[in-house]
This record gives structure tokens, sequence and C-alpha cells, in this order.
């Protein structure tokens, strides 16, 4: 649903079929304090207990939306423990920037930060 060209262009050479992979990051707790749940849930069979989807107005409610972003480009600098950093390009994919996604629908892009960083 969501895919970047930029990604395909700065895969790593081995990542096959493009079609199958992730190319963007959703917003954690663990990348923000501007949320105190994840909205998106947390799946089963992690390390955290399921915790359900959220509605779109307890995001609201609980951040400003035009400063919590959703989705992020995804790369090995940003991301770098995660299980399948090899999948991901070694660096943004935007040069100094990664594209953001905010809960209010606007796109931007900010420079990139330090490793491990969003």
């Amino acid at each position: 649903m969501f895919f970047c060209p930029a990604f395909e262009r700065f895969r790593p050479p081995a990542v096959e079929p493009m079609a199958e992979r992730t190319c963007y990051g959703v917003y954690s707790s663990s990348y923000s304090t501007n949320l105190p749940f994840k909205p998106f849930g947390y799946p089963p069979n992690q390390d955290a207990p399921l915790e359900k989807p959220h509605k779109i107005t307890e995001v609201y409610s609980a951040a400003r939306a035009s400063e919590t972003w959703a989705l992020v480009d995804l790369d090995q600098l940003g991301s770098p423990n995660v299980g399948w950093k090899a999948e991901i390009p070694p660096t943004p994919v935007h040069g100094a920037n990664r594209t953001y996604l905010y809960f209010d629908s606007h796109v931007a892009t900010k420079k990139a930060g330090r490793q491990g960083t969003y």
C-alpha cells in the first residue's frame, strides 16, 4: 500500500521481491514520548501483551496530531536494532532527510537524526 520509489533505488541488493519489503516504520512510543500508548497497537506473540489499535480521536486528544508522526522512511541508521536491518537501506533514501506522515495527515521532511533516532 505504501511504497517509496527511493526505497527501491537504495535497498540492499539481495532484497527481493520488493512487494514484501517494509519501507516505512510506524510510530512507537520507543521513538517518541508524544503519546503514552502505541496508536497502531501491538501484535500478539511479541515481547509485550496485545494492545489493540487506538482510534484516531484518541491520538488527537492525547497529543498534538500536527507534531506526532505516524509513518517514517526506514533506514539502518535510524533503526540500528531491528531484526530485519539487512532488508532496509543503509542510509536515509532522501539524502540527509527522512519523510514523515503526521497524524493530522500532512507530510513533511526532517533532517535525519543521529544513529538510532527519528
